[in-house]
């Protein structure tokens, strides 16, 4: 009886290993760690209490929400790609997008760099603050951001799986300048324009727009502002500290 115990425990090894390896091996378990990204932005328009135009929000990327979405932005990133975008698509209530470079070369290397989806997480939503990648259909994610200002629920059924959220600065978010609409739907820049004049079509037809100045990736705590202006080389900008 003893040995048949024995072997029978033998026997069962391997399968509590491959069992154990299964548990272990989980995505949401095995996801990368989140980090931050600073966005520091210019041309923010004014606020009653005179604010400068001046500020800086954070974004948390998740790569346990959307691992190939994460790992875009993180190389977008450290590329400094965001670094002179403007915000070209700014609806209240709806979204602030932009991603599309000013300078059209750099852009034409990335339109063919498309990603494939994440898969949808029932528990993320589209709702205030969170961050997406803009598409124009299935496996077309490259480049454009857009922060939801309001609840964008209704965008979680059509693919649109966010990647991070907002955790510091929103009120700064709030700011960027509402261009309205892209072109020709509405009163603000044509996309296509952008990605063959760049930065000099967008400063010459849409002279009050919000950019971005610059960028700082972080890991995913709270830096204070000591640390900002040691790694940007700044004084004090406003906003998401």
């Amino acid at each position: 009886m003893r040995f048949h115990h024995q072997n029978h425990y033998f026997w069962s090894l391997p399968k509590f290993i491959i069992l154990l390896g299964a548990l272990f091996l989980q995505p949401s378990m095995c996801a990368e760690p989140s980090f931050n990204v600073h966005f520091f932005l210019e041309g923010l328009e004014s606020s009653i209490d005179g604010s400068s135009s001046f500020g800086s929000f954070v974004i948390q990327v998740r790569p346990d929400w959307a691992r190939l979405g994460a790992a875009r932005a993180r190389e977008l990133v450290q590329q400094h790609f965001f670094d002179g975008c403007g915000f070209f698509r700014v609806i209240p209530g709806f979204m602030a997008q932009f991603g599309l470079s000013g300078k059209p070369d750099v852009g034409k290397h990335w339109m063919a760099r498309m990603i494939p989806d994440d898969e949808r997480r029932s528990e993320v939503s589209n709702t205030r603050g969170r961050v997406s990648f803009a598409m124009a259909g299935a496996g077309t994610r490259t480049t454009q951001l857009f922060i939801s200002l309001g609840n964008n629920t209704y965008l979680d059924s059509k693919g649109f799986t966010p990647i991070g959220e907002v955790v510091s600065g929103m009120d700064v978010v709030d700011r960027i300048y509402k261009v309205g609409e892209s072109a020709p739907k509405g009163p603000g820049p044509n996309q296509g324009n952008i990605q063959q004049e760049g930065n000099v079509y967008l400063k010459r037809e849409y002279p009050n727009l919000t950019y971005v100045k610059s960028t700082l990736l972080t890991p995913a705590r709270k830096i204070n502002s000591r640390e900002l202006r040691a790694s940007t080389g700044t004084t004090k900008s406003g906003g998401g500290d």
